[in-house]
């Protein structure tokens, strides 16, 4: 009896890491999820995925001012952008903000 269930708990352990290996979101699904970036010509977009596991990614966005442009074009953008500056964690095909 013992054995079945320690054999039934691995095959549950194992099929559980393996959906969470699956449903890790990559840097794609990451840049979809910020959203639209063409609005944003007037800064430099950083987004990298900072952490690689098995069952969920740690990403980090972060934006500087392109120099060119004047200060009053920028400004419209920079609170949205500091809204989403930071790190984030991906679980489940999902992004949570730390």
């Amino acid at each position: 009896m013992f054995k079945k269930i320690l054999k039934y708990s691995v095959i549950t352990i194992v099929s559980v890491i393996i959906v969470l290996a699956f449903t890790n979101p990559t840097l794609k699904q990451f840049k979809e999820y910020i959203g639209d970036r063409h609005s944003w010509k007037y800064y430099e977009i950083t987004m990298k995925r900072t952490q690689n596991w098995l069952i969920y990614s740690t990403y980090e966005i972060s934006y500087s001012t392109n120099d060119k442009y004047y200060e009053e074009e920028v400004s419209s953008k920079t609170q949205e952008l500091n809204n989403l500056r930071g790190s984030y964690t991906g679980f489940f095909l999902n992004f949570y903000k730390k």
